[in-house]
């Protein structure tokens, strides 16, 4: 997979069987109390890729998140989106540990994080106080590197605009969408599946893997169920492990 440049997976098990070293973005869809760093550290340290990209569907717990940007220092954007009560909890969890701190002498975690998208729908939610007061404490550090937020909003009570506002005026890049609008932009960004396309459902296996020309495709979409291709370049394939 040394042409690969954009990866969606659904099971980061998978990722024990992949090496992309032109890797720049992944997405994973964040089962109920995965150990994303599990699969994912391993896989891209072997892989020796400079990824810069890392979206998740779903949250997972905030001190993973925070040693896989720690460790990989080339990630510079991150977006997540959540849908259900519990991981609008563990995102608020992680704005907070993103937040510096203005009256303490603290490492600020993950400075070189220059965008920063979030999204809910369906039962998720974002803590909107919270989310200011992070872009906020980043936009403002001397050592940080945010340039760029965004925040989507499905459901649920919108934001007040007047905080953000004021950043917008000192110079940040921020993006606000709500209702339909949020959702189409979720629908398009989110690394869930809209199914279109034409459906191949392939036995998976190294070997037969390592036969497909990969320079052919620059994004690859891995899941346990069916693969499809939604575009003329776009190459998504099913794994029976």
């Amino acid at each position: 997979m040394s042409y690969l440049r954009r990866l969606f997976v659904s099971h980061t098990e998978i990722l024990e069987f992949l090496k992309f070293p032109v890797l720049k973005e992944i997405a994973i869809d964040v089962g109920p109390d995965e150990n994303v760093l599990t699969h994912l550290e391993p896989s891209l340290i072997r892989s020796s890729c400079s990824l810069g990209m890392l979206s998740f569907a779903g949250c997972p717990p905030a001190d993973a998140t925070i040693q896989i940007l720690q460790k990989f220092p080339s990630i510079r954007e991150l977006a997540i989106i959540v849908d259900t009560v519990e991981d609008g909890a563990r995102l608020t969890r992680f704005m907070a540990s993103l937040t510096v701190s203005e009256t303490e002498e603290t490492t600020v975690v993950a400075p070189h994080l220059n965008r920063v998208s979030l999204g809910c729908e369906d039962k998720g939610y974002i803590d909107h106080d919270t989310f200011l007061k992070m872009v906020k404490s980043r936009w403002r550090a001397e050592h940080c590197a945010l340039k760029s937020a965004a925040m989507f909003i499905d459901a649920g009570e919108a934001p007040m605009r007047s905080g953000f506002s004021e950043l917008y005026e000192e110079g940040l890049d921020f993006f606000l969408a709500e209702g339909l609008d949020a959702s189409e932009a979720i629908d398009f960004t989110s690394p869930k599946i809209s199914f279109l396309g034409i459906v191949l459902v392939i036995d998976f296996s190294p070997r037969i893997f390592g036969k497909f020309r990969m320079r052919d495709f620059d994004f690859v979409y891995i899941t346990f169920r069916c693969c499809l291709l939604h575009h003329p370049r776009d190459f998504i394939v099913s794994a029976f492990l």
